[in-house]
């Protein structure tokens, strides 16, 4: 087989084209998992930031601190509103497999959402307002860090297994 200039341009141009195509797609997928990479480390952070505000509200149970765990209580219902958008991404993509929680087979980051609400409720259950002062259930806080635990038990594999592929 003879190949003559022609059908060598048209065979470098389309090992081009592909090479440019190849290039083109791990771009968007080394910035679509840098956003799962973000999300996961931003709803980390958050998560540490409410048990030290939980913490510090058990100290001293005051309307401002028990603001500041509602304030970070929505930090992490937007940070995991995004990380679940972002996973998506990553599923379709074949980025990261799609992992289902050990409770009622639901995907993990839906799993988080129940229970952050959850936790959310309980917040508001722990509390008693007496006259000018505000009192703990503590059977309800210690209920409150089991489920706090638990979200973060869900989510540790991702703060543990974020693959560096793309740095």
């Amino acid at each position: 087989m003879k190949i003559n200039n022609k059908n060598l341009i048209i065979i470098l141009l389309t090992i081009g084209i592909l090479l440019v195509g190849w290039s083109v797609i791990e771009s968007i997928n080394k910035n679509t998992y840098e956003k799962y990479s973000y999300d996961v480390n931003r709803f980390e952070e958050n998560y540490q930031r409410l048990m030290i505000s939980l913490d510090t509200f058990v100290e001293m149970p005051t309307v401002e601190n028990y603001s500041e765990i509602q304030f970070r209580m929505g930090v992490m219902s937007s940070t995991l509103t995004s990380l679940y958008k972002s996973m998506r991404d990553c599923y379709k993509k074949g980025l990261i497999e799609k992992d289902i929680s050990p409770y009622e087979g639901a995907e993990v980051v839906d799993t988080v959402n129940r229970e952050l609400l959850s936790s959310s409720e309980l917040i508001t259950k722990s509390i008693n307002l007496n006259g000018s002062r505000l009192e703990l259930d503590k059977n309800k806080i210690k209920e409150l860090y089991e489920t706090l635990n638990s979200l973060n038990a869900l989510l540790k594999p991702y703060y543990d297994d974020l693959n560096h592929y793309y740095k």
